[in-house]
């Protein structure tokens, strides 16, 4: 258990995120508070007088009083009975093993603590400057959000994530300010097992400043251009594209073959799958008619073309993602069932096209692009959950078994184990490249299946997970995004957004 030092304004008003995360910390048994400093409140900035922040506040505000929104950046005074402190007589006892502040503030020089002085900052801003994410909701589609460890000798980046971005700088501050409970108790959960191994010294960002007319005004526009361009996505479609894998992993672009798809359909998420001496291609075909997908099989002919023999699976909801595997002579398939708020499994009956569901894994859950690992005798399973204020491409959460079909799926203790919009979400099987864990992962940071970025995979233990970014694929110019690779022998596979022909 850690002991944490607070460092919070002399007035003790904090925000209602800051409260609710000192509460997890001591509820979670994660550490004890053993003190709490004070330092003077920053200067407040007044921006009350901008038409466009009030508008903002306005519509926020609206919708806290109807209840849609907890407002999680409101001040209250830090509740003291919900943190008992440290009553060690023992001065090596009294001694905190980080500080969490909500200001910008000198090093303590009476810190000796072992994992230094914590703060955020969100869009290269401190949280305590009321700026924080204003350039990046009005420029970008995702906002960069850190904590840094501070020392005397220098300083450690101990969280760099990146979260969507709302229309609204007030909402989008609200989100962030909920997001940080769950990141701020992920980094705690690591530093407690692993310390700061994993971590490398990175400077300090400076004190943003804003224009924050022109920046609201570019806001207030952006809202109605991303509302526009909402409805022009609509009329987007995905396909698929074979290639050859060359030397230049994952991707060799030249010579790629378009799979046919019906002008009523698209095909997404495709799975390439062995089974006799034949080649099957599983993927999502979307119907524009109800805007629903059902699980759709292909077979590779003498040509070498991949033909549509039928549906494999459908249901009443959405299915997608068709990730299919092998285990005890048996075939199974998990496809993304969220609409039914499940993930279920389902076994073979008659190889390609009938299936039957023999287990639901998780219920009472949104969950996406579920895709299992064999790895070290244990089975994992990586899957997007939709929890906590965050969305599937948002954090990515681990389970493991000793068995996929018949045993119970135990929770990592570091769940979620990605919180980065960047690289949460699943983009096709875990490749083992010269021995190596590669995790292709969606990187929506711009839109949803922008990219696809590469993850190796270093530690994989019941107790930890890391992981480091080795390579990306982006897409030419004249598509809108990928987000699914898959291989098999000599062949792979991707699915590349367009607009609708």
């Amino acid at each position: 258990m850690l002991k944490i030092g607070l460092i919070i304004p002399s007035d003790y008003m904090v925000p209602v995120w800051f409260q609710l995360l000192v509460n997890r910390i001591i509820d979670e048994n994660i550490g004890r508070i053993i003190e709490v400093r004070t330092i003077p409140k920053s200067k407040t900035h007044h921006i009350d007088k901008n038409f466009f922040y009030n508008l903002d506040n306005f519509l926020f505000e609206n919708s806290v009083k109807k209840g849609k929104r907890i407002n999680f950046l409101k001040k209250n005074k830090l509740n003291l009975g919900r943190v008992p402190l440290f009553d060690g007589d023992n001065k090596s006892e009294n001694t905190a093993d980080l500080f969490l502040s909500l200001e910008k503030m000198q090093i303590i020089r009476d810190d000796n603590s072992n994992f230094g002085l914590w703060e955020y900052y969100i869009d290269d801003c401190n949280i305590s400057d009321i700026y924080f994410g204003l350039r990046s909701v009005a420029n970008e589609s995702s906002i960069s959000v850190k904590v840094m460890s501070r020392f005397e000798s220098g300083n450690m980046l101990i969280v760099d994530a990146r979260v969507k971005n709302a229309r609204s700088f007030i909402i989008t501050k609200n989100i962030i300010a909920e997001k940080l409970i769950e990141l701020t108790i992920q980094a705690l959960k690591r530093v407690m097992i692993s310390g700061l191994d994993n971590y490398t010294k990175n400077e300090i960002y400076p004190t943003c400043l804003h224009k924050t007319n022109k920046l609201y005004c570019k806001i207030f526009i952006n809202a109605i251009l991303k509302t526009l361009n909402k409805k022009n996505m609509a009329e987007t479609e995905w396909f698929l594209l074979l290639g050859k894998k060359g030397k230049s992993f994952p991707v060799n672009e030249a010579g790629l073959q378009y799979i046919y798809q019906d002008s009523s359909v698209f095909f997404a998420d495709p799975f390439l799958f062995q089974h006799g001496d034949q080649t099957y291609l599983f993927v999502e075909e979307f119907h524009f008619s109800n805007s629903k997908g059902v699980i759709a099989v292909l077979k590779k002919n003498h040509d070498g073309e991949y033909i549509r023999i039928g549906t494999a699976l459908e249901r009443p909801y959405h299915l997608s993602y068709p990730f299919i595997f092998r285990y005890a002579n048996e075939i199974y398939m998990i496809p993304e069932t969220s609409q039914a708020n499940t993930v279920d499994l389902y076994k073979c009956i008659d190889f390609p096209m009938k299936w039957e569901n023999t287990k639901t894994i998780l219920s009472n859950v949104k969950a996406c692009d579920t895709t299992l690992l064999f790895h070290d005798n244990i089975w994992w399973m990586f899957t997007s959950i939709e929890r906590n204020g965050w969305g599937y491409d948002e954090q990515l959460y681990l389970y493991y078994s000793d068995d996929p079909i018949n045993g119970k799926w135990a929770e990592h203790p570091l769940n979620p184990i990605v919180m980065d919009t960047r690289y949460a979400r699943m983009a096709g099987n875990i490749i083992i490249k010269e021995g190596k864990l590669i995790r292709p992962a969606q990187d929506c940071s711009k839109v949803y299946g922008d990219a696809i970025n590469y993850m190796e995979i270093q530690t994989l233990t019941k107790e930890d997970y890391n992981e480091k970014i080795v390579f990306d694929t982006t897409p030419e110019k004249k598509y809108l995004g990928i987000h699914t690779y898959n291989e098999m022998d000599t062949e792979f596979i991707i699915d590349v957004r367009r607009y609708k022909k």
